[in-house]
């Protein structure tokens, strides 16, 4: 799922259909008001004959101009798995063709990618290549593309990570990455530096790439943030940090047991946190207790981070949901062993997501929790105040959906308004649809997103908005950071006043 600025959001998803084609990728555009725009099915993307299993992950982001932009793998190229990329426009157009750009072909499997929209207006899809033998390398290849869709690198891409290249190993072949855009068009990318094997060392390790797929920290050479691995198959997390740096979250076991680790790194490539990365909780580790899955991390607007995990006995069948705030110099702020926010008991909580709360320090959490002996999932959405607090629902959860269905998947994202949307698998039904759930700044559920000049969030735009907002700005309430620039300023001024009489989207 991918949040436009005019308060709807783009949903993509693969779809199974009887072989040979095995998936379809449709994808779907919702309102501000949550109504489908692209039919009830959505929108066929792409045909094309995929693998029986999709094996790789896929990206749905959105540009400046509300587009959204996909990048996934087939089998259009053959027997193997190729990447290719879709520009695709609020009505549905299919800006860069038909059938969108192929990025590889290839006699290797190409699996994951990312895409993205850079601060130039070009946009750099990152893929991982697959391959036993030297030709051709294995690792992680960028290519760029202009409005249009024509490729800015050479026809196959620029290898930027492994295969010796980036300061790797020879044999290296690092997977299980993320991206976010950077300055200057850059990208940062965060992966496991060797994924050849399980015993490969799957260290994190990220790099922020130019233009032209250079490394630009460390002399060129990508900086490993710790010397353990991570757990096979494991995707780390990472996001902005709102300045062109990066915060990343991951778990690992050089405890002896699974621990959840936060690290940030600036701009320049200076990384934050104390080496190795700060342990969200170094209360109860192995082999007593596990503390995995941390979410997305979330950084606040004061420097500080929050972050979410699953704690776990070590028989993982005694589990809780736990939560930590990292301050600015890496400090554990919530005690050494953070927060419970659920009991520490036999019910399950996973698919654990996070968002920023609407303003001010904060965040929203949701995930899925399964009860014992049921095979019915419940989805629940906390919203955490600076203090850790839970400021919804008087301290409690609030019920997302409760329809006795096996649930899956969960993307969250934050609106235009400062609330989320959650999506979900369901098998309420049949074998699996697809549903999303708009959650509000106070708990409440669904509703349109609010125009931007409603301040107050009162439903409508008035003259109180104006008076409320300015008694926000002189108080220097967070709140009054419109813009999100990070600071209070005779901007957010202009901006708020620019949203006010400005027509609702």
């Amino acid at each position: 799922m991918a949040a436009r600025s005019d308060g709807g959001c783009w949903i993509a998803w693969f779809a199974s259909v009887p072989s040979p084609t095995f998936y379809n990728m449709r994808i779907q555009r919702l309102d501000r008001t949550g109504a489908p725009q692209l039919g009830a099915d959505g929108l066929l993307v792409s045909a094309n004959t995929s693998a029986s299993f999709t094996a790789g992950d896929w990206d749905l982001r959105v540009d400046s101009e509300g587009n959204a932009l996909l990048s996934f793998n087939d089998l259009r190229g053959g027997a193997d798995r190729e990447i290719s990329a879709y520009r695709i426009g609020a009505d549905g157009t299919m800006l860069w063709g038909a059938d969108g750009v192929q990025l590889s072909d290839d006699a290797v499997d190409e699996f994951d990618s990312r895409i993205c929209q850079t601060t130039d207006g070009n946009f750099t899809v990152v893929f991982s290549r697959s391959n036993s033998g030297a030709t051709p390398p294995r690792g992680l290849v960028m290519q760029r593309l202009d409005a249009g869709g024509n490729k800015l690198l050479a026809p196959e891409g620029v290898l930027i990570a492994g295969s010796g290249v980036g300061g790797a190993g020879p044999s290296d072949g690092p997977a299980f990455f993320h991206m976010v855009p950077s300055d200057n068009g850059s990208v940062i990318c965060l992966f496991a530096k060797d994924a050849r094997t399980a015993t490969s060392a799957r260290y994190p390790t990220i790099q922020k790439y130019g233009t032209d797929g250079t490394g630009l920290w460390n002399g060129g050479a990508a900086i490993q943030l710790q010397a353990n691995a991570w757990p096979i198959g494991y995707y780390p997390n990472l996001v902005s940090d709102g300045a062109f740096g990066a915060v990343v979250s991951w778990h690992d076991s050089r405890v002896g047991t699974l621990s959840s680790w936060v690290q940030r790194v600036n701009a320049a490539g200076t990384v934050l946190f104390p080496a190795g990365g700060v342990a969200a909780s170094i209360v109860n580790t192995g082999p007593t207790r596990l503390h995995v899955s941390p979410s997305v991390p979330v950084p606040g607007p004061a420097g500080e981070t929050y972050v979410f995990w699953s704690e776990r006995d070590s028989g993982q069948g005694t589990r809780d949901l736990h939560a930590q705030k990292i301050d600015s110099e890496g400090t554990r702020t919530w005690g050494d062993g953070g927060i419970a926010l659920t009991p520490f008991d036999t019910d399950v909580e996973d698919f654990i997501r996070a968002a920023p709360a609407p303003c001010g320090p904060g965040a929203i959490v949701t995930y899925k929790q399964t009860s014992t002996g049921s095979t019915a999932d419940t989805v629940r959405a906390i919203r955490v105040d600076g203090s850790g607090a839970q400021v919804w629902n008087a301290g409690a959860p609030v019920d997302v959906s409760t329809v006795a269905s096996t649930k899956g998947r969960f993307p969250l994202a934050s609106l235009a308004d400062g609330s989320v949307a959650l999506v979900w698998s369901d098998s309420r039904t049949d074998a699996g649809d697809i549903y999303a759930q708009k959650i509000n700044h106070d708990g409440s559920l669904g509703g349109s997103v609010l125009c931007p000049g409603d301040f107050n969030r009162s439903g409508g735009v008035s003259v109180q908005d104006i008076f409320d907002f300015l008694a926000a700005y002189f108080s220097g309430d967070p709140c009054a950071d419109v813009n999100k620039s990070g600071a209070v300023s005779v901007q957010d001024i202009f901006d708020f006043l620019s949203a006010y009489f400005a027509p609702c989207p």
